[in-house]
């Protein structure tokens, strides 16, 4: 079966995308809320139920294991990478300095 049979029989253009009019998949009706929005408001709305931001800060406040947790979540709340210019003026200096391993210290 050549490309253009393949493409046709899914109703697809010359680029792969389905072309106007496909009957077979309508898609998502205009107006209606994508999964991605319903889940967002859901979780939003047990967040607020199970007591919020300082119900959320006192569960973590709990146990090493939920602060964990809480930092877990967060890690994958934000963005992978971050793109902009920084002044390496405004940054304040850092100093390293090596610090003995307690082992080190009591060998010699």
């Amino acid at each position: 079966m050549s490309e253009s049979d393949k493409q046709a029989e899914n109703k697809r253009g010359a680029d792969g995308r389905f072309v106007d009019g496909n009957k077979e998949s309508p898609g998502r009706p205009k107006g209606s809320k994508n999964k991605f929005t319903n889940l967002k408001a859901a979780f939003l709305e047990a967040f607020e139920e199970l007591g919020g931001a300082e119900g959320l800060w006192e569960w973590a406040e709990k146990n090493q294991a939920n602060k964990r947790a809480f930092y877990q979540m967060i890690t994958k709340m934000l963005p992978a990478s971050l793109v902009g210019e920084i002044d390496i003026k405004e940054l304040p200096l850092v100093k390293f300095t090596q610090v003995k391993d307690k082992d080190d210290t009591e060998a010699k």
